[in-house]
């Protein structure tokens, strides 16, 4: 339990650098704690492969897309609400009302939910999977998805009130179990993919029980009607905005199985894997903070600068990593599927599908007027937009070209959505984006790329020895043609020299014996 007292951090420091650093700081505890959840799983993968195959690795990304479906309501709707009504007040009893009103609300619509995925697991494991052996992990993502629903609330406090801190805390504990109890399951008692599901389920109930028990002075037994119907005037279109997203996220698996088979759906899910590093190291623990970020900055005098520079910062990052990544993809893909070489050809759809994970992680930076202008009935319509591309793309891509096929179709699709969101928020809130700093960023990425395929060497070790140097130089490069502004400049120089200054101050710091250290 808190008290109202620290209920808040501190104020972000003054200016535009000043919300910068308070957003990357609580982005970098949110975005530590994402990683090392979801890195466990990440590096769970040569254990998967081993003890599934190729086929049930294809059933676990079915379970995963069925998981997805099942949060949508709560997760579209409810949330975005409780954060837009979060800052409607400044006290803490008015907070609480809202975060009530959004439990119960989220409650009763996940209890139904849960009642009817369990009486329909049988026939949704034989339409998806064409079998009715898996109808128990059907049944225990259905729990799942009610359990982790629960605890959006509580989670939302963490992000509006920036607990970094303490959502590294519980994340990092709950992983660690959910992943030992998934081994255990899977390797020792052979479970597949029900043990999978089994840890899964475990893990979010630790991890609901303690946010729930760290923000019970939010949850109250009231329930605001008023407020539940603003809730629902406001989150109500997102809702189809989001299941045309899910379609788009999810139909590439879909496609895949229907025309082809399982065994195609599991490799193609290791690339996902791949790719979803970018959600995971950046986008996503962005994202966690972002709302918070964005609704805190609208009446600075500042504010479009700092949303034109995030979108910017965030494209530098994001293609740096992407380059990273889809350049070491192929070598470390057959590291860690040695016994499994069937999953090797996953390596071809890892760069566009971090193009993918990047634009779609970008869809909310790029529509700062839709959000904070109430405008959210725009939003449908640009991933409507985005669904009828996909499903079209999809169906010409996938039978001639399978996973590439598929990769291309989801990143034109996020890329037509970022589009959309950018052209209609434009007309409410005017933001100087800095297209020519993204352009020379998308640019150096994709030329660097481009070079590490120059590198054809056998030996992995030193193929990737080879590469890695070729993406340190993204940033350099960036420098000799003049991305960077003089004053980020600057700033670099002054915190390069701050952190020398320290590193000399402790490395000629006074032992107890009088002695520098």
């Amino acid at each position: 339990m808190t008290n109202n007292t620290d209920a808040l951090e501190e104020p972000p420091a003054p200016g535009m650098y000043g919300k910068m650093r308070d957003t990357a700081k609580h982005t970098v505890f949110f975005g530590i704690a994402n990683i090392l959840g979801r890195l466990l799983n990440f590096l769970l993968m040569p254990v998967y492969i081993t003890w599934l195959g190729a086929e049930l690795y294809g059933v676990l990304a079915m379970l995963m897309l069925v998981q997805i479906l099942g949060m949508l309501l709560p997760q579209s709707v409810l949330i975005p609400s409780l954060f837009r009504s979060f800052y409607d007040y400044k006290d803490e009893k008015s907070r609480a009302m809202v975060v009530s009103t959004s439990f119960w609300l989220i409650t009763m619509f996940s209890l139904l939910l849960c009642s009817v995925g369990l009486l329909l697991a049988t026939p949704l494991s034989s339409l998806l999977v064409k079998t009715t052996v898996h109808a128990g992990a059907f049944r225990l993502v259905f729990l799942v998805c009610f359990m982790g629903a629960i605890g959006l609330p509580s989670l939302t406090v963490f992000r509006a009130r920036k607990w970094s801190k303490r959502y590294l805390a519980v994340s990092v504990v709950t992983a660690i179990i959910q992943a030992g109890t998934s081994v255990f399951m899977v390797v020792v008692l052979k479970k597949g993919v029900w043990g999978v599901m089994f840890g899964t389920f475990v893990g979010t109930f630790l991890r609901t029980g303690s946010y729930l028990a760290m923000t019970f002075d939010s949850l109250k037994l009231q329930f605001s009607t008023s407020e539940a119907r603003k809730m629902f005037s406001y989150g109500l279109p997102f809702l189809p905005g989001y299941g045309f997203t899910y379609v788009s996220q999810s139909s590439d698996r879909i496609f895949l199985g229907q025309f082809f088979s399982l065994a195609e759906v599991g490799v193609y899910a290791v690339g996902i894997r791949f790719a979803q590093l970018v959600n995971i190291l950046l986008t996503g623990p962005f994202n966690f903070i972002q709302p918070a970020a964005l609704f805190s900055a609208e009446k600075d005098h500042d504010a479009n600068e700092f949303y034109a520079k995030t979108l910017t910062y965030l494209i530098f990052v994001g293609v740096f990593l992407s380059l990273g990544i889809s350049a070491l993809s192929r070598e470390v893909i057959r590291i860690m599927a040695a016994t499994a070489p069937e999953f090797w050809p996953a390596w071809r759809v890892v760069p566009i599908l971090c193009l993918a994970f990047l634009f779609n992680g970008l869809r909310n930076v790029a529509s700062p007027g839709l959000l904070l202008k109430r405008k959210t009935k725009l939003i449908p319509l640009t991933e409507g937009l985005g669904t009828i591309v996909n499903l079209a793309l999809m169906f010409v891509l996938v039978r001639h070209f399978k996973g590439i096929g598929a990769g291309i179709a989801v990143a034109t699709t996020f890329l037509t959505v970022c589009i959309a969101r950018l052209y209609f928020s434009q007309r409410y809130l005017p933001v100087p984006w800095e297209w020519k700093r993204v352009v020379k960023a998308f640019l150096v990425g994709g030329a660097l790329y481009a070079a590490t395929f120059l590198v054809r060497v056998e030996n992995i070790w030193l193929s990737m020895a080879l590469k890695f140097p070729i993406c340190l130089t993204y940033p350099l490069i960036l420098y000799l043609i003049g991305f960077y502004e003089p004053a980020e400049l600057r700033r670099m120089r002054t915190i390069l020299r701050n952190l020398l200054a320290r590193v000399r101050l402790r490395l000629h710091r006074p032992d107890r014996d009088g002695r520098s250290q």
